[in-house]
């Protein structure tokens, strides 16, 4: 117990003794950002993903999967060496962004459908930002250019793509189901599915919007505190919280073209708030996040890399 919990437990604590004096300290700036974080959830972030955290869990519920397991099941395969029904998550995870493909997968998991080998493969490929944030924010809102929104969509996607590529071939994984018992296997009415949907989608929302506001807070008060020169700011801010970290963006400070770089860095890297809401989905099984994290790593510098080249063009 010593060795697992000893020296990160003392870190942990030590961190959160730092921050707590830190918030003390500065009741002003933690306040405000508190009420940013707030409002991001509210205007933002609940209206966009709470309707589709409803449809991903009737989707596993009434077997949806199922149908684009086998309308797709011919590229998992050779793309993502996973089953079929990883489709579902991938699909999900295109349209909506972060976090449904990946709670997508973890409840095809749960429910017995793919095995832990296949639920952490899917989450190398399915967690991204929604196009909607990344055309309309970060494209047309912050960088004023809707061309440049696509161009980073394009970016993040196809970099996703081929990391998830790479990744589940370096993490082969296994491909062990949940035991009979723990999984789902007793017939509901559709009025109950329903009512499970709604009720597991707004506690997903909540869960989500816990840590958006957690973060907004850190990268607010951190910012007070210290002052970093830019784009070292933004990147620090976009390792923490992707909404803060876009916002960060500056445009009068570099150019165009470094700028939008900077920003599809930050996109595919989607922040630690948005690991953690993974990390939380997969917290009472045993997949193994690693996979995942390493998928982040390379998705990051391809994005990068892919933005440099297409903005030449």
């Amino acid at each position: 117990m010593k060795k697992k919990y000893g020296f990160s437990s003392a870190v942990f604590l030590l961190a959160a003794c730092v921050l707590f004096v830190i918030f003390l300290a500065f009741p002003e700036e933690t306040s405000s950002s508190a009420r940013k974080g707030i409002s991001v959830c509210l205007e933002t972030l609940i209206p966009s993903l709470f309707p589709f955290f409803v449809l991903s869990s009737l989707t596993v519920s009434l077997g949806l999967s199922k149908w684009i397991g086998k309308l797709f099941s011919r590229f998992m395969s050779p793309l993502f060496r996973s089953s079929g029904k990883t489709a579902s998550p991938f699909v999900l995870g295109l349209l909506s962004g972060f976090p449904v493909g990946a709670s997508t997968a973890v409840g095809l998991y749960k429910r017995g459908e793919i095995s832990r080998g296949d639920c952490a493969r899917a989450l190398s490929f399915s967690n991204n930002p929604s196009v909607g944030f990344i055309v309309s924010v970060a494209g047309a809102g912050i960088l004023r250019d809707i061309r440049l929104g696509w161009i980073l969509y394009l970016s993040v996607t196809v970099a996703s793509v081929l990391s998830g590529m790479v990744t589940c071939r370096v993490f082969h994984g296994d491909n062990r189901f949940l035991a009979k018992e723990e999984a789902v296997s007793e017939e509901t009415s559709l009025l109950k599915k329903f009512l499970s949907a709604v009720r597991d989608g707004g506690t997903g929302v909540l869960n989500v919007s816990a840590f958006v506001i957690f973060f907004s807070v850190l990268c607010g008060v951190l910012g007070s505190v210290i002052s970093l020169p830019y784009p070292l700011s933004a990147f620090i801010s976009g390792f923490f919280e992707i909404a803060t970290g876009a916002s960060s963006v500056d445009t009068s400070l570099l150019s165009l073209y470094e700028n939008t770089i900077i920003m599809s860095a930050i996109l595919a890297w989607s922040g630690l708030s948005v690991h953690s809401q993974v990390l939380f989905c997969v917290a009472d099984t045993d997949v193994s996040p690693f996979p995942y994290l390493f998928s982040k790593l390379v998705t990051t510098l391809l994005s990068a890399l892919f933005t440099a080249i297409l903005l030449l063009f």
